[in-house]
Formats: structure tokens, C-alpha cells, sequence
């Protein structure tokens, strides 16, 4: 199935109302918070924490969203498959930006986040095989495993792991998972070291391509 047989254009019509009530129901979780009333709250822990948790939250939702444009120029979606994977990614981002108050389960969905990165780029590989770029995909890959560890490592040494105190761990889990969440999207741009990315980038799914570039004939 085409993804113009559902909503006609590129997908534009359909997500970019998605990321606009997922940012909504964001805001709406925001406001009832004590600190967001009091901002003198803010300073102090765990609400300062938090509140760092949700910035990281609406950074993945924002830089996802400006990429996604950046994508969709380059090649459309014409299949039904990625468009899936984008509504996916946006329950994902739901989850993201409501649970900020759990750094573990907000690493645990990153990861999933990352997964549906994966997929995504898996389906691009089959709509666009001649200009797939294995490199690419292969940072995906390496920065899927980078979050997954992230993940584990909340589950291990946060909040209900088995550090007695998380505090200074969990801080620093953010910070990489923040660093980690700017540092996918440059290395998207620029992906090296190109021996590594190459053998990551042979990590497919086995997908027939199924391409509509005007070069297929189709």
C-alpha cells in the first residue's frame, strides 16, 4: 500500500499535527507540576532533575522533527511501512515527554525511539535502493546500541538499581544521553570512521526492495 493511497502527499499532512498534539498534551502534563507555578521549586531536587529529563525529552521531539522535514525533501515517503514508523516514533515521543520524572524509563524509550531510527531507515533502503547509503544506516545502528546500553545502565544503577545513591549516576547518564541525542544528528551528517559504519551498515533486515524511483521503470 502507497502511502498517497492514505494521505495523499508526503506524510507532512499527516505527522506534523501529530507532533503539534504530542507537544500539547506535553504542556498540559507541565502545568499541573507545583514548580511550573512556583518557579523557586525549579531549583531544587529532584524537581531541577527532572526538569532536565523533559528538556532532553523535547530535544530529541524537536530535532526529530526538523530532520524529518530534511528527510522527506530528499526522498518521500511512497510506501506505507515508513509512514508507520513515524506514527511509531511519535507515540514513542508521547511517552518521552510525560514520564520525564523516571530517567530509566525515559532512557528505555529513547532506546525505543532509536529502534523505530532502524526501521525507519530499513524501509528507506527498499523505496531508494540506488541511493542508499550503508554508512548512514550504520550510524543508526551504532547509536541504537549506544542507547540501548544507556538503557541498561538505568535499569542497573538508577533510581531502582543497585546503587544505594543514583543521584550522580543518573545525572550522568543525561548528560551522555543528551550529548548522544546532538551528536546522532551530526553523525548522520558526516558518518566516519567509514570502516565501522560500513560493516554496521550490512545489519539488515531481510526486505525485498521496492523501489518507485524514476530510474526503476516503474
Amino acid at each position: 500500500m502507497r502511502v498517497d493511497e492514505v494521505k495523499g502527499l508526503k506524510g507532512i499532512e499527516f505527522i506534523d499535527p501529530f507532533f503539534a498534539v504530542v507537544l500539547s498534551i506535553s504542556f498540559t502534563t507541565i502545568i499541573t507540576e507545583p514548580w511550573f507555578d512556583d518557579f523557586s521549586l525549579a531549583k531544587t531536587e529532584p524537581n531541577l532533575f527532572h526538569i532536565f529529563v523533559l528538556g532532553l525529552g523535547y530535544m530529541t521531539v524537536l530535532l526529530s522533527w526538523f530532520f524529518y522535514h530534511m528527510g522527506l525533501e530528499k526522498s518521500p515517503e511512497t510506501r506505507f511501512w515508513r509512514f508507520i514508523c513515524d506514527v511509531g516514533m511519535l507515540s514513542a515521543y508521547f511517552l518521552l515527554l510525560v514520564k520525564f520524572e523516571n530517567l530509566t524509563v525515559v532512557l528505555t524509550i529513547l532506546a525505543v525511539v532509536y529502534l523505530w531510527f532502524f526501521l525507519w531507515d530499513q524501509f528507506r533502503r527498499t523505496e531508494y535502493p540506488t541511493t542508499d547509503n550503508p554508512k548512514r544506516r550504520g550510524v543508526t545502528v551504532f547509536w541504537l546500541t549506544i542507547f540501548w546500553l544507556l538503557a541498561a545502565a538505568g535499569w542497573l544503577f538508577g533510581e531502582r538499581g543497585l546503587v544505594q545513591d543514583p543521584g550522580h549516576v543518573e545525572w550522568l547518564l543525561l548528560s551522555i544521553a543528551a550529548v548522544a541525542t546532538v551528536a546522532y544528528r551530526f553523525h548522520k551528517k558526516s558518518p566516519w570512521p567509514e570502516p565501522l559504519l560500513c560493516v554496521l551498515g550490512q545489519i539488515n533486515l531481510p526486505l525485498r526492495p521496492n523501489s518507485l524511483e524514476p530510474d526503476a521503470g516503474v
